[in-house]
């Protein structure tokens, strides 16, 4: 026998054979969808720049940072993608126009901060038309205070309507034409109510305080925008009869604070 007839074979060695599961390749794939879903939802995503920079407040707060910022910044953009697309590569696309401006560095808007902003500009507005009608208030014609969220004109009664009646008074007119160029220089709606003392209507055009209250109020409306170029669509007007009074209906002089038309400014 020869001498190759006589060498064993040589045993080969074990492959290693990795099984995979069947689930790897659905959950790759399935991973791999949710990567580009959540990608083209930024790529089409807007940040509210309000409610980013509330949220900014309230970590900041709460991570110690103290840091002021001007209210009245405007921000750069509200997009943080650019909203153009060239395929050309010679096209300039600056990062600092394309991305929205932040800055670690520069303090956020806080919400406390945008209340104090907005009392004081309630307040400016109050000073003006006190200014304006200075007379008017020392005759006790008219009354202008701050109450809550808006700036609040009374035109009183007696000074405004005959007893009973809708119509305006002439010596009222100078009065509406000042309140009308103010209103006109401010943002926000208006709120035109009117009101009246307990006392039941005998007879005449209007079956009860609630018609007369809500006539009145809606005279003051069109004397306002027909001495502005202020638009219907940011007039409200209401009627409370006697349900909202601000003295007690038990002498003539609590009755006449009773007897007004208000006007509201409820938003800047």
């Amino acid at each position: 026998m020869s001498e190759a007839a006589q060498e064993t074979p040589r045993k080969q060695p074990d492959k290693k054979v990795i099984i995979i599961p069947r689930y790897i390749a659905t959950m790759a794939d399935l991973m791999t969808l949710l990567l580009c879903f959540f990608i083209l939802l930024l790529s089409m995503s807007e940040i509210d720049i309000i409610k980013y920079r509330t949220m900014a407040a309230s970590m900041a707060d709460a991570f110690g940072v103290d840091a002021e910022i001007d209210p009245l910044e405007i921000p750069m953009s509200t997009s943080v993608i650019s909203q153009t697309f060239s395929p050309n590569p010679t096209d300039d696309l600056p990062l600092d126009v394309r991305y929205q401006a932040v800055d670690p560095d520069q303090a956020h808007l806080r919400t406390d901060d945008v209340e104090v902003f907005m009392q004081a500009m309630r307040n400016q507005q109050v000073a003006t038309l006190r200014e304006l009608l200075q007379d008017e208030i020392a005759q006790g014609m008219l009354n202008i205070e701050t109450r809550e969220d808006r700036i609040l004109v009374t035109l009183e009664d007696q000074a405004s309507f005959p007893s009973g009646s809708a119509e305006l008074k002439r010596e009222i007119m100078p009065v509406l034409d000042v309140i009308a160029g103010t209103l006109s220089a401010i943002d926000g709606m208006f709120v035109v109510s009117g009101h009246t003392d307990n006392v039941p209507l005998a007879g005449g055009l209007y079956r009860s305080n609630w018609e007369l209250s809500a006539s009145r109020a809606t005279s003051v409306v069109h004397e306002l925008i027909e001495r502005s170029a202020l638009p219907e669509n940011r007039f409200r007007i209401e009627g409370y009869g006697d349900t909202q009074p601000v003295a007690e209906n038990d002498s003539p002089e609590n009755r006449a604070r009773n007897r007004r038309v208000e006007i509201a400014v409820t938003a800047f």
